[in-house]
């Protein structure tokens, strides 16, 4: 499980908590401050070789919509520390730059979108 402080241009950090199994994750608001009309959502997740599929909904308000997301890339395996660029491909969309940075237990990552819009994940174990 992971405590996660999600945070896009001129809005407030939500807090989030992520389970990942094997082959899916969840997300849900952390019951400590996050917005009441947050839901729930999930989607599945694999490696194949060096390239991450991530099925997911676009939001939990439309969880219907799914949408394959790839990137290439993806290392075997992960040390200590590990900095990483991505480059994140959806279907139909432009392409987004994501930027990886891991040490001392605490996962941080920045979305770029082809608009230019900045989300930044904070991640930590729990």
């Amino acid at each position: 499980m992971w405590h996660v402080e999600l945070s896009s241009q001129g809005n407030e950090p939500v807090p989030l908590r992520v389970g990942v199994t094997a082959s899916s994750y969840t997300i849900e608001p952390d019951e400590e401050g996050a917005p009441s009309d947050d839901r729930s959502w999930e989607g599945k997740w694999a490696i194949r070789g060096s390239k991450l599929y991530l099925d997911s909904p676009t939001s939990p308000d439309e969880a219907e919509i799914v949408h394959q997301v790839t990137a290439s890339d993806i290392p075997a395996t992960i040390g200590e520390t590990l900095s990483l660029r991505l480059v994140w491909h959806i279907p139909g969309s432009t392409d987004d730059d994501v930027r990886i940075e891991y040490a001392k237990g605490t996962l941080h990552i920045v979305h770029i979108d082809g608009d230019g819009i900045r989300t930044e994940c904070t991640c930590t174990r729990i």
